[in-house]
């Protein structure tokens, strides 16, 4: 359970890092 745990954790952070990359106006622009 712990092993789960820690990989929604990993993937969480890797999907902020994602939204990090995308510059901020081509989100309002959509």
């Amino acid at each position: 359970m712990a092993d789960a745990l820690k990989q929604v954790r990993e993937s969480l952070q890797v999907n902020i890092n994602l939204n990090r990359d995308i510059p901020s106006h081509t989100l309002i622009e959509r």
